[in-house]
C-alpha cells in the first residue's frame, strides 16, 4: 500500500499539514495531502496493512527504529524523548517529495530526534512520473539538512507504489522498466555526488521486480526492505542482504503508533551508517596510498596538527575519519613498504621527523627519527638495495636518513649539500640506469644531485637554469624512457627533459597556462598520455596533456573545483580510473576520470 493512509478522513488529512510550494510544473507536481510515506510492505495499493503486520519487534533484532512523516502529527506532536526512552535507536523523517513539497514538520522532528540521542536520517518519496531525477535529488538534499556527522545516518530514497491520490496509470508511474531503472540510478547517483556517501533504497520486492524488470545492478546500495508478513522475505533482485527492515506500518490516528523498523546488526554497526564528527579543517593537501591486496585507497592529510586518515574499500565504500594526532607540520609522506607490507607515514613535527606505521592489522605509535628539517619529508623506496630513504631540506641543504634493509636499522642523518631555497626535494628512480635522482629549486634554478648505482656514489649538484617557482614535478615517460621535468615559471608551465635516445638534456619549453601553484605530472596507463594537473591562479583545477596518439599537446582544460594546494593524482588499478583528490577551504573533495567512457565525474564532497 502507498504511503498515504486511505483510511484517513478528509478532516484528518487537512489537519496533518501541507507545505506545497507553488510551481509552474502543473498539477502533476503537486503533492496531495502531505504526500507519500513508506508503506510498501502491504503488497501494493489497497493492501490491508494492519492485518499483515507483525505487532512486536521480530526476535533476534535489538536495534529498533521508526520512520515518520507529516501524517504522524495527525493526533499530536511526536514526543522524541519518550521515543528514545522506549528503546528506539534510529529514525527516518520525510524531508521532501518531488520538487514542490517539503514536510512542514521535518526541521523540528529531525533536530528533536537528534537532540534525544537518536541517530536520524532523511528520506524522499520518489516521484518518477515527474521525470527529473537529478532535479528531484537536488531538491531533496537542499532540504534534507544533511550533515555527515556522528548523529546523521545516510538518507534513503523511497520507491514504491504510487498512492491513489496521484491517479497514476499503473504501479510504475507510467514509466517503462528501463526508464524506471534510469530514473532511480540518476537519483541515487546525484545524492551520492552531493553528499559523498552512498544512500539507501527503500522498496518492496514485488514492486521492484515489477517496475525495474528485476534489475540486479543496485545491490551495492544499502537496502531498506518493507515486508509486514513476519520476515523480510525474498529480497529484490540484486540484493543478498538487507540493512533496515520495516516490519510494521504505523497508524497516524493513534498517537505514538509509528512505522516500525529494525536494523540488521548491532548498534556499533548502525553507527557506521552515520559519519563521524569532522576533524578540524584540513591544513595540508591530501596524500593517497593504495593497498594492492584488497583495493583499499587511503587518504592522509594534516588537520590542524593531527594526522588524519579515511579510506575507501570496494566492498564498503568510504570510512569515517581516523585521528592519529602527532603534532605534525605540513603535508605527511606515505609509502607502502615492499619489504614487509607496512604502510608507513612520515611527517615533520617541530622540525624533527616522526614515523608511524600500519602492520598486521594495527598501528604503531609515533617514533622520533630526529633531524632538523624545514619543510616536508620525502620518503622513497630504493629497489637497488631495498632501503627506505627519507630526504628533507635543512637550512637549504639536502639531508638524508635511511633504514638499512641489510642491518635492519636506521642510519644517522647525512648532509648532501646544495642550496634548496624553495620547496622540498623531489626524488625519482631512473629505470634506465638504476640511479636515484634528486631535483630541487635553488634560487629559481632547477638543480639535480644523483646517486650513481654503478659505484654507489653521490654526484652533483648540476644546475639546469630556468626560472622556476616552487617545487618541480618529475616523471619517467614509459613511452620513450625520457626523464621529464615540469615546473611553474612565473605562472606558466615549463618543461625540460632528458632524452633517453641521445643521453642529452633539452632546453626549457614553455607550455602556457595560468598556474597558481606547483604542477603534478602523471602517466596515464590507459591511453599512455602524459597529463599535467595544477591549481590555476583562480584556485580551480586545470589540466593539459600530451596525447600519445597524436603526439601533441592539448590545450588547457578547466576541471573546476576549489583548491588550496596542489591535487593528489592517483591511478586506481582496481577500476582503471584516474582519481584526483584536493583540499579547498579545509574540505576534501574528489573528482575522477572514468576509464569506461573517458568522462570526468564529480566533484564529490568527502568532508567526512
Amino acid at each position: 500500500m502507498s504511503k498515504k493512509w486511505l483510511s484517513l478522513s478528509l478532516a484528518a488529512v487537512v489537519i496533518c499539514g501541507l507545505s506545497v510550494i507553488a510551481t509552474s510544473a502543473g498539477a502533476t507536481n503537486v503533492v496531495p495531502d502531505g504526500g507519500g510515506r513508506p508503506h510498501a510492505g502491504g503488497g501494493g495499493p489497497g493492501g490491508r496493512l494492519e492485518a499483515q503486520a507483525t505487532a512486536s519487534p521480530p526476535p533476534g533484532y535489538s536495534v529498533l527504529g521508526i520512520d515518520v512523516s507529516s501524517h504522524d502529527h495527525t493526533s499530536g506532536p511526536i514526543d522524541w524523548p519518550a521515543v528514545a526512552a522506549s528503546g528506539v535507536k534510529f529514525a527516518y523523517v520525510k524531508a521532501s517529495e518531488g520538487q514542490s513539497y517539503v514536510n512542514p514538520y521535518f526541521h523540528g522532528d529531525y533536530n528533536a530526534a537528534k537532540a534525544a540521542g537518536i541517530l536520524t536520517g532523511a528520506y524522499a518519496f520518489g516521484r518518477p512520473d515527474l521525470r527529473d531525477p537529478v532535479g528531484e535529488a537536488n531538491f531533496f538534499i537542499d532540504h534534507a539538512e544533511w550533515s555527515n556527522d556522528s548523529r546523521t545516518i545516510v538518507p534513503f530514497l523511497d520507491v514504491e507504489w504510487p498512492y491513489s491520490a496521484l491517479g497514476m496509470p499503473d504501479n510504475c508511474y507510467g514509466l517503462t522498466q528501463q526508464e524506471m531503472r534510469d530514473w532511480i540510478r540518476a537519483f541515487v547517483s546525484q545524492v551520492r555526488t552531493r553528499i559523498g556517501r552512498v544512500p539507501m533504497i527503500y522498496t518492496a520486492t514485488s514492486w521492484w521486480n515489477e517496475c525495474t524488470g528485476s534489475d540486479s545492478s543496485f545491490g551495492g546500495y544499502p537496502l531498506d526492505i518493507a515486508n509486514y508478513s513476519g520476515s523480510p522475505g525474498t529480497l529484490p533482485s540484486g540484493w543478498t542482504n538487507w540493512t533496515v527492515w520495516q516490519y510494521k506500518p504505523g497508524n497516524p490516528s493513534v498517537l505514538g503508533d509509528y512505522d516500525r523498523d529494525v536494523f540488521n546488526g548491532d548498534y556499533a554497526a548502525l553507527t557506521r551508517l552515520a559519519g563521524v564528527d569532522p576533524p578540524p579543517p584540513l591544513t595540508s593537501g591530501p596524500v593517497v596510498q593504495y593497498h594492492s591486496g584488497d583495493g583499499q585507497v587511503d587518504i592522509y592529510a594534516n588537520a590542524g596538527g593531527a594526522l588524519v586518515e579515511r579510506y575507501w574499500r570496494p566492498s564498503t565504500g568510504w570510512s569515517g575519519w581516523a585521528n592519529f594526532q602527532g603534532d605534525i607540520t605540513g603535508t605527511p609522506a606515505v609509502m607502502a613498504n615492499p619489504n614487509n607490507g607496512a604502510i608507513e607515514v612520515y611527517a615533520n613535527s617541530g622540525g624533527r621527523v616522526r614515523e608511524k606505521y600500519w602492520l598486521n592489522g594495527g598501528w604503531s605509535g609515533w617514533a622520533d627519527l630526529g633531524g632538523a628539517i624545514d619543510g616536508d619529508p620525502v620518503v622513497f623506496y630504493n629497489p637497488n638495495n631495498r632501503n627506505i630513504e627519507v630526504y628533507g631540506r635543512s637550512g637549504g641543504r639536502l639531508v638524508e636518513k635511511y633504514w638499512n634493509a641489510a642491518t635492519r636499522g636506521w642510519s644517522g642523518w647525512q648532509d648532501l649539500g646544495g642550496n634548496m631555497t624553495d620547496g622540498d626535494p623531489v626524488v625519482l628512480y631512473n629505470p634506465n640506469n638504476r640511479n636515484v635522482e634528486i631535483y630541487g629549486n635553488s634560487n629559481g634554478h632547477l638543480v639535480e644531485k644523483y646517486w650513481n648505482a654503478s659505484n654507489g656514489q653521490w654526484i652533483g649538484w648540476l644546475d639546469f637554469g630556468g626560472s622556476v617557482t616552487g617545487e618541480p614535478s618529475v616523471l619517467y615517460n614509459f613511452n620513450n624512457r625520457n626523464i621529464e621535468i615540469y615546473a611553474n615559471a612565473g605562472g606558466s608551465l615549463v618543461e625540460l627533459y632528458w632524452n633517453a635516445g641521445n643521453g642529452q638534456w633539452s632546453g626549457w619549453q614553455g607550455l602556457g597556462g595560468s598556474l597558481g601553484g606547483d604542477p603534478v605530472a602523471f602517466y596515464n596507463p590507459n591511453n599512455y598520455n602524459i597529463e599535467i594537473y595544477a591549481r590555476s591562479s583562480g584556485g580551480r583545477l586545470a589540466e593539459k596533456y600530451w596525447n600519445a596518439a597524436t603526439r601533441g599537446w592539448s590545450g588547457w582544460q578547466d576541471l573546476g573545483g576549489n583548491l588550496s594546494w596542489k591535487p593528489a593524482v592517483f591511478y586506481n588499478p582496481g577500476n582503471r580510473n584516474v582519481e584526483l583528490y584536493a583540499v579547498g577551504d579545509g574540505a576534501l573533495a574528489e573528482k575522477y576520470w572514468r576509464s569506461s567512457d573517458g568522462a570526468w565525474i564529480g566533484w564529490f564532497s568527502l568532508v567526512q
